[in-house]
C-alpha cells in the first residue's frame, strides 16, 4: 500500500513538473498562461465543454477590445488546444454569471464585462514584456512599448473598476433615497397610523373578549348549571 502511494506521488510530481515546463514554454511564446492549479487537483479530470457550451459562453464576450494588444482572443479560445481549453474552463464560470447578467441587470453586465477583458488585456500584456525581456533580444524602443502597453491596460481596469464602484455608489444612494423617503412619509403620518394601529389592537382585543362569532345566533353558555 505504501509503494503504491510513493508511486502515485511520484507520477503526480512528474505531471506537476511537465506542467510547469509548459507553462514556461508558453511564457517564452507569449502565449495566455494560466495559473498552476493547487497539487490536490492534479489527479481530478478537468470538466470539458461542448461545442455548443462554448459558443454560447463565447457569445457573452461581443465585441473583445484589449486596446492595442495584437492578441486575439476570441480566436484563441475558439481553438481546439490544451492552452485554450485550460483557459476556457477558468473562465467558464465567469461567462456563465454574465449570461445571467445580460437580461437581468445590462448595465452592470456590460461593466462585468468589460473588467473581464481588461483582465486578460493586463495579463497578455504582462506576459508580452515577460517575453521581450526573457529573450534578451528586443530593443530598448520594445521594451518601452511594452511597458507602456502594461501600462495603458492597467488604466483600463483601473477605469472599469471606478465605474463599477460608482455604480454601486449610486445604486446604494437610490436605496437610501427611497427608505428616507418613506421614513419621512410614515413620520409625516405618524398620528394617523398609531390611532389605526390603536383601531386595530381594541378590535382585536374586543374579539378575545367576546369569542369568535356564531352563525346561529349569540354565543351558548357552555358552563353547567347548578341543576345539571
Amino acid at each position: 500500500m505504501l509503494q503504491h502511494r510513493l508511486e502515485q506521488q511520484l507520477k503526480t510530481l512528474d505531471e506537476r513538473r511537465a506542467m510547469i515546463q509548459g507553462r514556461l514554454e508558453a511564457l517564452r511564446q507569449g502565449k495566455p498562461v494560466e495559473p498552476l492549479p493547487p497539487m490536490d487537483r492534479l489527479d481530478k479530470p478537468p470538466q470539458s465543454l461542448t461545442a455548443e457550451q462554448k459558443h454560447r459562453l463565447l457569445s457573452v464576450l461581443g465585441e473583445v477590445d484589449l486596446g492595442d494588444s495584437e492578441f486575439d482572443l476570441r480566436a484563441f479560445l475558439s481553438r481546439d488546444t490544451p492552452e485554450s481549453a485550460r483557459m476556457m474552463r477558468r473562465l467558464a464560470p465567469r461567462l456563465r454569471k454574465l449570461t445571467g447578467l445580460r437580461e437581468r441587470d445590462p448595465e452592470l453586465f456590460e461593466l462585468q464585462r468589460q473588467e473581464l477583458l481588461s483582465g486578460i488585456g493586463i495579463a497578455h500584456a504582462m506576459r508580452h514584456l515577460v517575453q521581450l525581456r526573457h529573450h534578451g533580444e528586443a530593443s530598448e524602443a520594445e521594451l518601452q512599448d511594452a511597458r507602456q502597453g502594461l501600462k495603458d491596460a492597467i488604466a483600463r481596469g483601473f477605469e472599469v473598476k471606478a465605474k463599477l464602484a460608482r455604480l454601486e455608489l449610486k445604486r446604494a444612494h437610490d436605496r437610501y433615497t427611497a427608505i428616507s423617503e418613506e421614513l419621512e412619509h410614515a413620520e409625516a403620518n405618524r398620528e394617523q397610523r398609531i390611532n389605526e394601529r390603536f383601531d386595530e389592537m381594541m378590535q382585536h382585543l374586543g374579539q378575545v373578549r367576546d369569542g369568535p362569532p356564531h352563525r346561529d345566533g349569540p354565543p351558548r353558555d357552555r358552563r353547567r348549571s347548578r341543576d345539571d
